[in-house]
């Protein structure tokens, strides 16, 4: 069953509450609307569990709470204001108001909804492997959300254990180094090259996405310095990893930082952006859009294609220029 649609009046009551609860809380003004409530205080979600939520508070205490219906959706690394229900035992409370996000991650969800994967997220790591044999396709579907939705992108090569000097790792560090991403290369299992993945993850929120099996889990439990994720196996029927996260976690690190764990997402779409916006999360492209001879150029087949003139002149990768065809193809509907 489809989720009712709100009306415009409806929506724009329901921003008007949420507005108010965080002037009021922010002020120090709030009432409290129940005895059973405690004093309201800020917290972060780390954690979305169905119906309820784990709040971790300043202290690094971690409550099980649930959320007023007319908040509206929260995700893992929403910022919220919550009270603890004072005649409960255990450590439970109820978020009474979510503070405005300055970044989501979303993917396009069933019935042409969206889904928000998590909030306020500072720096994406795109993590690939040696093993299952990393595809630039997949690699570049991330970039785009990157791109699309403002947030910083580093790509991590995992596994390099496997094969230190591969020639897929050398193409693949020459490709988008030379179109301006930062590539990590790291081996999760032997600790190494771990360092410049911690220089970025300092201080920062940061979320690791890729393929199942390419090692993000592995890569959590090094950096954390103990087992916090489960691993999993490379399934030897397909090649495919076998997932291991469920929801997505947020987890400190030793260098201050925090990172997200998101469940591992195989076909990551971008059905819900338009030909323009996937054209514009691939960088290269960019100085190119708008010259085109025809102002619905599709950049295949058309005369006076900047962007094919600009693939002819190996201004720009015929591999990357290949992706945004298929992203296009496979995506656009």
């Amino acid at each position: 069953m489809s989720k009712r649609k709100l009306t415009t009046q409806q929506q724009r009551r329901i921003a008007a509450i949420r507005a108010d609860r965080l002037e009021r809380v922010t002020t120090r003004q709030i009432q409290l609307e129940d005895e059973s409530l405690g004093a309201p205080q800020p917290g972060v979600v780390i954690a979305h569990y169905g119906q309820t939520l784990d709040v971790e508070t300043t202290d690094g205490t971690i409550y099980r709470c649930f959320a007023r219906q007319n908040i509206g959706s929260l995700v893992t690394g929403d910022r919220v204001v919550w009270c603890p229900i004072t005649t409960s035992e255990s450590d439970t409370g109820v978020i009474t108001a979510c503070e405005v996000r300055h970044s989501v991650l979303q993917r396009p969800a069933p019935h042409k909804q969206m889904k928000t994967i998590a909030a306020n997220i500072e720096r994406i790591f795109v993590v690939t492997a040696i093993e299952p044999e990393p595809v630039p396709y997949f690699i570049d579907k991330y970039l785009v959300a990157a791109e699309h939705y403002n947030i910083a992108a580093t790509i991590v090569i995992n596994k390099v254990d496997l094969d230190v000097h591969s020639t897929v790792v050398t193409k693949l560090r020459q490709l988008y180094e030379g179109i301006g991403y930062q590539v990590i290369c790291c081996s999760a299992k032997q600790h190494n090259g771990l360092d410049a993945l911690i220089t970025l993850l300092q201080d920062k929120v940061s979320i690791f996405l890729g393929q199942s099996g390419v090692g993000k889990s592995s890569l959590l439990n090094a950096l954390v310095g103990y087992d916090v994720a489960k691993v999993g196996d490379i399934s030897l029927a397909n090649q495919k990893g076998r997932h291991t996260t469920t929801t997505a976690q947020l987890y400190h690190l030793p260098c201050a930082g925090d990172i997200i764990d998101s469940p591992g997402i195989r076909e990551y779409s971008l059905q819900h952006l338009a030909q323009n916006d996937i054209a514009q999360g691939f960088v290269e492209l960019r100085d190119y859009l708008g010259h085109c001879q025809f102002r619905d150029c599709s950049h295949r087949h058309e005369p006076g294609c900047a962007i094919l003139a600009a693939a002819e002149a190996k201004k720009i990768n015929c591999n990357r220029l290949q992706s945004y065809w298929r992203i296009c193809d496979n995506d656009l509907i």
